[in-house]
């Protein structure tokens, strides 16, 4: 699975921190392309694809929220 995310909105280091967080869930790989940070995932169990993308969506975009608030 793919997911991608806007760098504008979304921080490197929320990203990986995100990473780590699923690990052993999920061990995502980040790259970048163009405009936009690039998680792969690979999810052993097809059905499990959305509710795990999903989640991992929700935790970096809380993390960047957060990390904003720190500044």
């Amino acid at each position: 699975m793919t997911l991608r995310f806007h760098k504008r909105i979304y921080s490197r280091k929320a990203l990986l921190e995100t990473i780590e967080a699923f690990r052993g869930v999920a061990d995502a790989t980040l790259s970048t392309d163009g405009d936009h940070y690039v998680l792969e995932v690979p999810v052993p169990d097809p059905a499990e694809a959305d509710e795990i993308g999903g989640e991992m969506m929700n935790w970096a975009l809380g993390r960047t929220i957060e990390q904003r608030g720190e500044s």
